[in-house]
């Protein structure tokens, strides 16, 4: 847990457009009651988080940033030192992407309402992008949860635009 809310921090320490859209994101789910730590069906705040952070990654403007476990048994994100000298490098990279929060956020409903293939990939933040569900043996059982994402990006999309 540690280590996921230094991951969190260490994008929200890189790029600022990255806080604001996750956090409008989290307060509209949690409005319209799809979402947040207190719905019983829905995507969880962390998981939209994810979703955020995977989508800014695609943009280009967060890096992807390694959380490989180390020998140690520690992530390079378990020691303080390491942290700050990565926040201080990917700074940088975050630059030289100039799209407002407003303009990520609708790209971020639009991608996931209308072209990100739920019935094949899924995100990853580890590595920056989308991988196929055949590859992580993740293909069986999900028609019923596809629809529903699908549905709620949808929602959103026309929610905002």
């Amino acid at each position: 847990e540690i280590g996921a809310s230094r991951f969190i921090g260490a994008f929200s320490s890189i790029d600022s457009r990255f806080q604001k859209v996750a956090i409008l994101v989290k307060y509209w789910a949690q409005a319209k009651k799809i979402g947040g730590s207190h719905v019983a069906k829905g995507l969880s705040s962390y998981s939209l988080v994810l979703l955020v952070i995977n989508y800014l990654q695609c943009k280009r403007v967060l890096p992807t940033i390694s959380t490989a476990i180390e020998e140690s048994g520690e992530s390079e994100w378990s020691r303080r030192d390491d942290y700050e000298v990565n926040i201080n490098k990917y700074r940088e990279f975050a630059s030289k992407q100039y799209e407002s929060s407003a303009e990520l956020l609708l790209g971020f409903f639009h991608y996931f309402g209308f072209e990100f293939d739920y019935r094949n990939h899924i995100v990853s933040v580890r590595t920056g992008s989308t991988l196929k569900k055949i590859e992580k043996k993740w293909a069986q059982g999900f028609k019923k949860n596809q629809s529903w994402v699908r549905f709620f990006f949808v929602c959103l999309f026309v929610f905002v635009t």
